[in-house]
C-alpha cells in the first residue's frame, strides 16, 4: 500500500467514526448541530493544505478555492458531497 493509499484510508477512518446522523423531526440546516463537525474537520484540513476561500456557511455547507497548478486553459471542476447519513 501506498503512502497515499494510507492517507486516503486513514482519512476515511476518521471521517466515518463523526456522528453526522441527521434528525428528520428538526426544523433546522443543518438538523444536528453534530453534523457540523465533520464540516469543521473539512475546512481545517482545506486549510492545512492551502485551500483559498474557505468558508463554512450556516447551513452546514462548505466552501473552499483550491488554485490551479498550472497556467494551462483548463475548466474549473466543482466537487460536491453530502456530509450527512439518514437516520434509517
Amino acid at each position: 500500500m501506498s503512502e497515499f493509499d494510507r492517507e486516503l484510508e486513514t482519512r476515511l477512518v476518521r471521517y466515518v467514526q463523526v456522528d453526522t446522523q441527521s434528525d428528520v423531526k428538526s426544523p433546522t440546516q443543518p438538523s444536528t448541530a453534530r453534523q457540523l463537525d465533520l464540516s469543521r474537520m473539512l475546512v481545517a484540513e482545506l486549510l492545512e493544505i492551502g485551500a483559498a476561500e474557505v468558508t463554512l456557511t450556516d447551513y452546514g455547507v462548505v466552501l473552499a478555492t483550491i488554485p490551479a497548478t498550472t497556467d494551462a486553459d483548463v475548466p474549473v471542476i466543482g466537487l460536491l458531497a453530502h456530509v450527512d447519513t439518514a437516520p434509517a
